[in-house]
């Protein structure tokens, strides 16, 4: 079964998107929507308030979502879209694990060397969203690396 692709969005449609700020209603949907990571495949599906079509409203997530991008390796065009759910998620493995963790550290605290900190996630919604053009399985494992210390 072959996944319906979303509608193109033109370079001139996404920049007034960007430039516009949707109403409250419209704002409110476009939160929910990236608090899941929905796929067109269910935004077109949703009521929308009057003034918005559902291709308007892609819009507008889209350009939430890429707002939100970072850049995690370059070299090869790998980016990732930062949502509010992972970064309660990483809150939390801070506050839960990390002071644990930190107490018994291997790596003593006048050391300068740097240290590696890594967080994976469960994302079970994001089967639909592609990385440079391959559709993700679900679940989707997202790993996020950070480097603390010198280089």
């Amino acid at each position: 079964m072959a996944i319906e692709n979303a509608p193109f969005i033109s370079q001139e449609d996404l920049l007034s998107a960007m430039l516009m700020t949707p109403n409250d209603k419209v704002q409110e949907m476009v939160n929910k929507i990236n608090e899941t990571f929905e796929y067109w495949d269910t935004v077109k599906y949703k009521s929308c308030p009057k003034g918005c079509t559902p291709q308007l409203l892609w819009t507008y997530v889209k350009v939430a979502r890429t707002k939100s991008m970072m850049s995690v390796w370059g070299k090869y065009g790998i980016s990732l879209t930062l949502t509010n759910q992972m970064q309660r998620i990483c809150h939390e493995i801070d506050m839960n694990w990390g002071g644990s963790c930190g107490a018994d550290s291997i790596i003593g605290k006048e050391s300068s060397a740097p240290r590696i900190l890594l967080y994976a996630v469960r994302y079970g919604d994001a089967r639909r969203e592609t990385i440079g053009g391959r559709i993700l399985p679900a679940p989707t494992i997202v790993v996020a690396v950070f480097v603390i210390g010198e280089e």
